[in-house]
């Protein structure tokens, strides 16, 4: 995995990262790291954003309390993508 910091004219920081292997490193593990990493300085996880499709395993034990924004599990979860079609 790799992730970079920028600040946003808002005042906020995003963590942008590539996930190269969902299964291995799930979304929930990633954001549990930047929880762990911002605590000390006062901060928190606000939101996640999804771009493209996630598997629905890489999905478990993902916090309740750091939506992600748009998600429709119809539109991005690869298994449900593809039962959609068959």
């Amino acid at each position: 995995m790799r992730a970079i910091g920028l600040l946003l004219s808002s005042g906020r920081v995003q963590i942008s990262t590539n996930v190269h292997d969902p299964l291995t490193v799930p979304l929930g593990e990633v954001v549990e790291r930047v929880r762990a990493l911002a605590e000390p300085l006062g901060a928190r996880p606000l939101e996640a954003e999804l771009v493209g499709l996630i598997p629905a395993a890489a999905l478990v034990d993902y916090p309740e309390d750091v939506p992600i924004r748009g998600f429709d599990p119809d539109r991005h979860v690869i298994e449900r993508r593809l039962a959609a079609l068959g």
